[in-house]
């Protein structure tokens, strides 16, 4: 952030990296003013918060190259997964739990193989073979661009949000400038 006019307040871009869950934490805790979250809710938070959808991301499975739906162009129904090794990520959140619920209501009943909060491990673990996920598309956009890994819809197509999140009282003109700019900037 650029520094205000002599005499103003100054302000200072921090960027945090962490799971959903913990960007949360933060955001109910007042300790981050601002954050980009895939859609989920703030669970326990007592004040409110700005929510702003930017953009929307396709679910789909991601699987290892040469794996056998690799190549499934028309898509992969839920409950086609059986007894896949599935890796799922932070299904207690936000579309983590969404999968869980979109796979139970689809009598889905893949083998959990791994709970995983960070989806740099889960894509290594995809790589690797060691099972599938279900993920946003846009989290695994470069290794998709370089082919490293395959994406399949899935049927329906399910999409999720991804929303810019910000406590109200961030009221100061010039921060309220600055804030969307960064929105600007980061518009997918």
């Amino acid at each position: 952030w650029k520094a205000l006019p002599p005499g103003g307040r100054r302000g200072r871009l921090e960027i945090v990296t962490a799971t959903s869950r913990r960007i949360q934490r933060l955001l109910s805790q007042q300790r981050l003013d601002c954050a980009f979250l895939f859609e989920g809710e703030i669970k326990g938070a007592g004040y409110k918060l700005t929510w702003q959808t930017l953009a929307t991301s396709e679910i789909v499975l991601l699987v290892p190259n040469g794996h056998p739906m690799a190549g499934r162009t028309e898509g992969v129904e839920l409950r086609e997964l059986g007894s896949a090794p599935l890796i799922v990520n932070e299904p207690r959140v936000g579309y983590g739990e969404a999968v869980l619920r979109a796979l139970h209501a689809n009598d889905a009943t893949p083998d959990i193989i791994m709970d995983c909060d960070d989806v740099e491990a889960l894509k290594c673990m995809v790589l690797a073979g060691a099972g599938v996920a279900i993920v946003p598309r846009i989290v695994a956009q470069q290794e998709l661009n370089q082919n490293r890994v395959a994406a399949v819809p899935l049927l329906p197509l399910q999409t999720v949000n991804i929303d810019f999140v910000r406590r109200p009282e961030l009221s100061d003109a010039r921060l309220e400038q600055q804030l969307n700019q960064l929105v600007r900037d980061f518009t997918f």
